[in-house]
């Protein structure tokens, strides 16, 4: 496990499970924190990685205090929301819009076709 996968493998194991439980990732994060040698007096003035991790896991410790499963939208609905999504992008009229914007539209349309190849492969 992972800062970067910490999420992900708590959303699966509470969607395994089908609910969340008492001290949800509380295991979880005391791996991170020995993992990363977490220093919870870590502030601004000490040494510019160990703070990133702290407030990692710290933003880590409140999301999981916080989590939901309602938070959770089914595959079936993002699969949905993506195409409305993947429509919108490649009707619109980029003739009055700067070059940025552009680039920005067309990776998001590249995103929104990933994650939908991804939850559903069969997906064009």
């Amino acid at each position: 496990m992972t800062l970067e996968n910490f999420k992900q493998i708590m959303i699966e194991k509470a969607v395994k499970k089908g609910s969340i439980w008492e001290n949800f990732g509380q295991k979880e994060l005391t791996q991170l924190k020995e993992k990363y040698h977490y220093n919870q007096y870590a502030n601004e003035n000490s040494n510019e990685k160990e703070y990133e991790i702290c407030l990692a896991i710290e933003e880590l410790g409140k999301w999981a205090s916080h989590f939901d499963l309602s938070q959770i939208k089914s595959p079936l609905e993002r699969i949905r929301e993506l195409k409305r999504e993947i429509i919108a992008l490649q009707s619109n009229d980029d003739s009055d819009i700067d070059e940025t914007h552009h680039l920005e539209r067309m990776k998001a349309l590249k995103d929104a076709k990933e994650e939908l190849h991804q939850l559903n492969p069969l997906a064009s």
